[in-house]
């Protein structure tokens, strides 16, 4: 099983993604969706890491 971390720039990227969809675009049930899509993801990441291609980007990467 793998370790999944989330660095803190991408903690507040999610709380973003999360306060814009909610407020800004008015739809709370989309945000809540999306944001629950994406820690799904992340979970399933432990159990098969392999399932995902690498990040090519080298910014990205690191």
């Amino acid at each position: 099983m793998a370790n999944i971390v989330f660095t803190e720039p991408a903690e507040y990227d999610l709380l973003d993604i999360e306060y814009y969809i909610y407020y800004i675009l008015c739809n709370p049930q989309a945000s809540r969706r999306i944001s629950d899509g994406i820690l799904e993801a992340t979970e399933k990441l432990k159990d098969y890491p392999a399932g995902h291609s690498l990040v090519a980007d080298e910014l990205l990467r690191g």
